[in-house]
């Protein structure tokens, strides 16, 4: 089996993205993105909406969400999880966008599981900011294989968005410890979820490994079995089948 390509928070990179899928799809079995489609502090990037639906078409490429896509994907309940970069104009284009390519919803993606919150790779959990040992008592949840963590966290936003009663949908979601924000990052809440952790604050789950993105800084980090990739796109990740994870510099790319 060949290893699996993750990529870390793009904001709108588009073009970027092209090329290094370019540059490592043949030799990779699939490829994870780490949430953060959205949302470029340097103009708008007129092929985002398609590289988004051309990612949604590919059935080797699972998509996580972050924190930059919450805010558009969960429209029209949008107001409860928005953050800066948001538009309201790019939400109408990215809905219409979607809409109009993929025949769905952008809320039934989440909904349906097209794009997740937590994946397993080959004995790691992926989220977007990864999963805090001080948060997970909130959650209610053991100490988990990754493959457990991935899925109850999985169930739980599906389980959030499959109700019925939309009536009070923007309170639950904005409620629910999956969308907390704790004062690292400007919330109110005891810690923050895994679309919001930050790394400088992280604790590790014992025995298990992580990657995850969301915390930008010039380097990639590292603690034991813990990594966090964001360089605004400056590196990417390999995960081979036996669990090794290498490092790839795509600064040239």
């Amino acid at each position: 089996m060949k290893p699996t390509l993750v990529i870390p928070d793009i904001h709108e990179k588009a073009t970027k993205v092209r090329r290094i899928l370019a540059e490592f799809r043949s030799s990779v079995e699939q490829i994870v993105f780490m949430g953060d489609m959205w949302d470029s502090w340097n103009g708008r990037s007129t092929d985002s909406v398609p590289l988004y639906n051309d990612l949604l078409d590919d059935p080797t490429v699972t998509i996580l969400l972050g924190n930059h896509d919450a805010h558009y994907l969960l429209s029209p309940w949008h107001s409860c999880v928005a953050c800066s970069g948001f538009s309201n104009n790019f939400r109408e284009e990215v809905v219409r966008g979607i809409h109009r390519r993929q025949f769905v919803r952008t809320f039934d993606l989440l909904k349906t599981g097209r794009i997740k919150i937590a994946a397993q790779v080959y004995g790691y959990l992926l989220t977007h900011a990864g999963v805090n040992q001080k948060w997970a008592p909130y959650f209610a949840l053991p100490t988990l294989s990754a493959g457990l963590w991935a899925e109850e966290l999985n169930t739980a936003l599906a389980s959030l968005l499959s109700t019925e009663d939309t009536g009070d949908m923007s309170r639950r979601i904005a409620g629910h410890p999956l969308f907390w924000v704790n004062g690292d990052r400007g919330g109110r809440d005891a810690e923050s979820g895994p679309l919001w952790n930050d790394w400088r604050s992280h604790v590790p789950i014992p025995g298990l490994k992580q990657v995850f993105g969301h915390t930008q800084d010039a380097t990639v980090r590292s603690i034991p079995e813990n990594v966090c990739l964001d360089t605004n796109l400056q590196h990417v990740a390999l995960i081979a089948p036996d669990s090794t994870l290498t490092v790839m510099d795509v600064r040239q790319i």
